[in-house]
């Protein structure tokens, strides 16, 4: 779940005292001057017009799905669960430097039912409440004249699903265009073959994360998790959350509209926001211990 940093420039106050009066701009050697250590002025100005921190403000989303066919205890459930009261680690990843500041808000942190007509709703309220809650504070901004500055923001969704005779973690790096359920959804329903956008070209049409998944798995397997890249997630509620969701993020700032329906929503349009969707397949408990998964979760979002 990387940063441009750039210089601003520098105003160095050319006159100084009466305006006919120029300021010497010859370049002169930093530090003391004569007994009181006095500096050069252009020496200030330099050193109050460094660099500028850019700031991030980044927007966390959670989400895992409740039993399904045949599994009781799923075990993203526990793991989302223990992300939303776990209040030190989301103090703990803020981020501080010399050249940048990220700032995290986890603003939901769910479990859903394992339904996909719930699923659909739900990303759809989420995604446009982000959007909304944005799309206001950039006008209260405007309408008092707030400057932005380096400021950035971006949206995060990071869904997980249990992978029930996975060996290992996978992170998922795109979502297919179909729904051809093995099983029936919570709800009873179970769709063969279907395409989850109709309009889509066919049902081998993907959509592919933003998110860098090879840097993303090589640095958690340099902390020795047993994880991969996959391009494959399945046809159940899971491809359908990622695809759902990938498609929500690609309309922010045109229109947002429910798959599989011909209304559409009103505009939302947010400029200079990034929204950014993942999807991490995760093994039972029996398969890499609660522990371990608690852990590698944490480093993932980090």
């Amino acid at each position: 779940m990387a940063l441009n940093t750039g210089l601003n420039d520098v105003e160095l106050g050319i006159f100084q005292g009466s305006s006919s009066q120029l300021q010497d701009l010859t370049p002169r050697p930093k530090g003391p001057k004569g007994p009181k250590g006095i500096q050069h002025p252009q020496d200030v100005d330099i050193q109050q017009g460094e660099q500028q921190k850019e700031e991030e403000q980044v927007y966390v989303f959670i989400t895992g799905f409740g039993p399904f066919a045949g599994i009781e205890v799923n075990p993203t459930q526990i793991l989302v669960d223990g992300l939303r009261e776990d209040d030190q680690f989301w103090t703990s990843i803020h981020g501080d430097n010399d050249k940048n500041t990220k700032k995290v808000v986890l603003e939901q942190c769910q479990v859903m039912k394992t339904c996909a007509k719930t699923v659909k709703a739900k990303l759809e309220q989420m995604h446009r409440d982000i959007l909304t809650k944005l799309r206001n504070e950039q006008a209260v901004e405007e309408e008092h004249m707030i400057p932005r500055g380096n400021t950035r923001k971006r949206v995060v969704f990071v869904h997980f699903g249990v992978h029930s005779i996975g060996k290992r973690f996978f992170v998922e790096k795109q979502a297919h265009n179909e729904a051809h359920f093995g099983y029936p959804d919570e709800s009873g329903w179970q769709p063969r073959f279907e395409k989850i956008d109709p309009r889509g070209t066919t049902p081998k049409a993907t959509l592919r994360t933003t998110v860098p998944v090879k840097q993303l798995v090589d640095r958690l397997k340099a902390k020795n998790f047993d994880v991969v890249v996959s391009d494959d997630a399945g046809r159940y509620v899971c491809n359908w959350t990622y695809y759902n969701s990938m498609y929500l993020a690609n309309s922010q700032g045109v229109a947002i509209r429910s798959l599989g329906s011909e209304s559409q929503l009103d505009p939302i349009p947010v400029p200079d926001v990034t929204v950014q969707v993942l999807f991490v397949h995760v093994p039972t408990f029996e398969t890499i211990p609660e522990a371990v998964q608690i852990h590698f979760v944490r480093e993932l979002i980090k």
